[in-house]
């Protein structure tokens, strides 16, 4: 008979016994690091978290031998133990609520904020929200970057988190971003087409490879501005498909990266970003159409900062 399964907290390496044999890799973390699970999938999938030295899936089957790395982010205490700091908190309280109801919340999240806790974030916008609103069956409905503004919808309890998860896998959905990006089309409109790869290791970017996911985005020059140097234009995007980081790497593709893109966009464009002092990027999730689940849809879309005005020197 096997013992239980053994974790060495300090070197963060989980030795599994006979007792998790078969199991399933994300399944055994959240039960044994009582840890969220849209956390410890979303860092098995980034390659986080390893098993006997390799990448793997959140339905990856453990099986005794087998060691698993579990990274820092999973071995801190949970947030009963560190909560987050009262000023964190208050300002998720003044963040712009667009929608609310008893299945959703959706607000207008602010640029340089992660949607989640992660390896270098122990309070996102989900851990804040459910501080702020003493909630914790606040569910994210969908993601956005960490240096993306714009909507962002919350479930309320998991009946409604499955409910928008269906809608967004369905493509029952309509998003719209709008960015300033470096450059102005020669054209008004357009699609861009490629397949997308992630690149090997923790923080490996994604890029173009014929052997990747199909993505497709189409375009509409919105503004194009020449006053700035260099000249600029504001872009409205469509994805039609989801790949992670699609619209940045795209943008780059066709050579107009996304102002203040220090992973995917030029140096250009990063210093005319950080010349103005703006936050994040230059991309925002301005208008989300959704079914909802009582009837209908819903319909929001939140202005861009104000902060953006200051490109035009406004």
């Amino acid at each position: 008979m096997g013992g239980m399964t053994r974790f060495d907290a300090e070197r963060g390496l989980l030795f599994v016994d006979e007792t998790d044999d078969g199991r399933r890799l994300d399944r055994l973390l959240i039960s044994r690091l009582k840890k969220p699970g849209d956390l410890v999938r979303r860092l098995i999938r980034r390659g986080n978290v390893r098993v006997n030295r390799k990448r793997a899936k959140p339905g990856t089957r453990v099986h005794a031998g087998d060691v698993v790395f579990v990274p820092a982010s999973l071995r801190r205490p949970d947030s009963p133990d560190q909560p987050p700091p009262p000023s964190l908190v208050a300002q998720a309280s003044q963040w712009p609520v667009l929608f609310e109801d008893d299945t959703a919340l959706a607000l207008a999240k602010p640029a340089g904020i992660p949607v989640h806790a992660g390896s270098e974030h122990p309070w996102g916008v989900i851990e804040l929200l459910r501080a702020c609103r003493e909630d914790p069956t606040l569910t994210l409905a969908h993601r956005l970057d960490r240096e993306t503004s714009g909507v962002l919808l919350i479930a309320k309890g998991a009946k409604y988190a499955r409910f928008f998860a269906d809608a967004f896998a369905a493509r029952k959905t309509e998003k719209v971003y709008l960015a300033w990006a470096e450059g102005i089309p020669e054209v008004h409109e357009g699609v861009i087409f490629s397949h997308l790869r992630k690149g090997q290791g923790p923080q490996a970017k994604m890029r173009i490879a014929k052997l990747g996911k199909p993505a497709r985005t189409r375009w509409r020059l919105v503004l194009p501005w020449p006053h700035s140097a260099p000249p600029v234009a504001l872009l409205a995007l469509f994805p039609e498909s989801g790949r992670t980081h699609q619209l940045r790497v795209q943008l780059a593709e066709i050579g107009h990266p996304i102002l203040g893109d220090r992973r995917y966009g030029s140096e250009t464009a990063v210093a005319l970003w950080r010349a103005h002092e703006l936050p994040g990027i230059a991309l925002h999730a301005w208008r989300l159409v959704i079914p909802h689940p009582k009837g209908g849809a819903l319909q929001l879309a939140p202005p861009p900062p104000r902060a953006w005005r200051s490109l035009l020197g406004a």
